[in-house]
């Protein structure tokens, strides 16, 4: 049985590995966005306000990376923290961030919240797991029609007669 030290002990351990596996999913994403943008630690310091040697000290882990300055680098580049945030908290993988799947979905849950809001006329309670996986197969299927009436519709253009 473990006493009230070694509870706080494990907890403190297990903060410090998600904290570690967080702040360097951050460092991974941005050190490849600046890689595939081919900007320069110089420039990307100025954008920022970051003296150029504290940016790339931030960026390798040898200094502390906090909250404010993952906001100011992502904004200087371009990531969209939301995106980010998702693919590295809950999908467990900063590469994630590409997938554009996961930013179709995302796009979706501030207009369904928003139409929820404005049009429900009860309280909204949570739905069970089997109501969940209905409406997430739904919704699934749903997205994934359309993108095929799409590439449908592209196709028949391509098909078009010769004038």
């Amino acid at each position: 049985m473990l006493d009230a030290g070694q509870l706080v002990g494990s907890l403190h351990t297990k903060v410090c590995m998600m904290e570690g596996h967080l702040l360097g999913s951050y460092r991974q994403l941005i050190a490849h966005e600046i890689e595939c943008r081919k900007l320069t630690i110089t420039a990307l310091a100025k954008e920022t306000g970051y003296n150029r040697r504290s940016l790339k000290r931030m960026i390798t882990g040898a200094q502390e990376l906090r909250a404010r300055d993952i906001i100011a680098i992502c904004g200087a580049i371009g990531v969209d923290r939301m995106v980010a945030t998702f693919a590295i908290e809950c999908m467990g993988n900063w590469q994630f961030y590409y997938d554009v799947t996961l930013q179709v979905t995302l796009s979706l849950i501030k207009p369904v919240v928003n139409r929820i809001n404005e049009s429900a006329t009860a309280a909204i309670e949570p739905l069970t797991n089997a109501a969940q996986k209905q409406l997430a197969s739904w919704i699934a299927d749903i997205v994934i029609r359309n993108q095929e009436q799409i590439y449908d519709r592209r196709d028949r253009l391509t098909d078009l007669p010769r004038l």
